[in-house]
């Protein structure tokens, strides 16, 4: 989910069981159909609103260029940009792959699109024309230390503080990781559980306990981050991060 990058007063959503992009009006709660049919999942590059999707997962656009919006489809395994020219949107297909993803995000420049999946994390650049790179790649675990031997457990959602470092929503581990790509590390925020029912505890970084996050919002000029877990919702507080 997303606000609309030329309409504040509207949200775009990704609809992956109805295959469509869908846009909700804040004041009316009205909704209506983006980009898809959200009747039938197929594949069509186009304009909107014969372009036709598949299962679309995420939804980022970068502030200093709002005519791109990049979602991935699952069912098509592809990178898709649904993009504003000349006065009217239109769904491309730019990069395509072989997995399915549980999420993605744009580092802060917009050079490079992040995609977490099962036990790994990997990277794109926006050139769509390299491939693609690994930051984290190895089974299922727990393991904070060198990137090259680090393990995280069905990543979610990803927020970036700048392009070389951001914040993981682990959620097989129920716990936060922060990976440093310029250290090539990553480490832990509140300690790592297996009991996704577990009772939360607030506290310091090293000390408090969440359960099964998966999403963060941080609104502009704020010192704190909200995460969605699968229950419940917490706050991280900092400093130093405009």
């Amino acid at each position: 989910m997303m606000d609309s990058p030329k309409d504040r007063t509207r949200l775009w959503v990704s609809d992956s069981t109805y295959c469509c992009i869908r846009g909700v009006y804040r004041k009316t709660n009205y909704t209506f159909t983006q980009a898809g049919s959200c009747t039938s999942c197929q594949q069509r590059d186009g304009g909107t609103p014969q372009a036709r999707i598949g299962s679309p997962v995420g939804l980022v656009t970068h502030l200093l260029n709002p005519d791109k919006t990049f979602f991935y489809d699952n069912k098509y395994k592809s990178v898709k940009c649904l993009c504003h020219n000349n006065g009217k949107w239109q769904v491309n297909t730019v990069f395509s792959w072989t997995k399915e993803v549980n999420s993605i995000s744009l580092d802060s420049s917009g050079q490079y699109l992040y995609v977490t999946e099962q036990s790994n994390i990997f990277r794109i650049k926006s050139t769509w024309q390299d491939g693609y790179e690994s930051v984290i790649e190895s089974e299922a675990g727990h393991n904070d230390g060198r990137l090259s031997t680090a393990k995280v457990n069905n990543p979610k959602g990803m927020i970036f503080v700048n392009d070389d470092l951001f914040l993981l929503a682990d959620f097989g581990n129920n716990v936060l990781r922060l990976v440093d790509l310029i250290e090539t590390k990553i480490s832990s925020i509140c300690i790592p559980h297996s009991n996704a029912d577990e009772i939360p505890v607030s506290s310091d970084i090293t000390s408090c306990k969440i359960n099964s996050p998966f999403y963060f919002y941080k609104k502009r000029r704020s010192s704190s981050i909200s995460i969605l877990g699968k229950s419940d919702a917490y706050q991280l507080f900092y400093s130093g991060w405009s």
